[in-house]
């Protein structure tokens, strides 16, 4: 049995960049799952030790296995041929150097340029509101 229940958009930030789709106002949702009461132990254990709530644990993996998830599909479709690396790396969330080297991890060859290199520095000054500096990096 699956709950959902909205509450009202609050800042929640994730671990990475700023390009991230994990900044900005996101809206919460309750979710009831049943978990086999040996995972509930080692869950509880886990926040014990870590000095947190079992709901901060549970959210924390959750995004984390969705981010490993997110980032497996963009790199075994690149693989296949069917997106670019920024592309993947867009699909992702990662910058084009974590894409890169999660491709090699997966011996997938990479044909990185300068002007690749030079358009992820742009897209990503434009993402933080650096509009002028990404401007005069195009320029050359």
């Amino acid at each position: 049995m699956v709950t959902l229940k909205e509450s009202p958009p609050t800042r929640y930030m994730r671990r990475g960049f700023p390009g991230r789709m994990g900044y900005g106002p996101m809206l919460k949702s309750v979710v009831t799952v049943r978990i086999d009461k040996r995972l509930v132990k080692e869950i509880d254990e886990i926040a014990k030790k870590e000095k947190s709530d079992r709901a901060a644990v549970l959210r924390r993996f959750i995004s984390d296995a969705l981010d490993r998830h997110r980032l497996r599909m963009a790199v075994q479709i690149c693989k296949d041929g069917k997106i670019t690396t920024e592309r993947a790396a867009q699909m992702a969330e990662v910058s084009i150097r974590e894409m890169i080297e999660s491709l090699r991890r997966e011996g997938v060859p990479t044909q990185l340029t300068t002007q690749d290199i030079r358009q992820d520095a742009v897209s990503l000054l434009r993402r933080m509101g650096k509009g002028e500096l990404a401007d005069r990096i195009e320029e050359g």
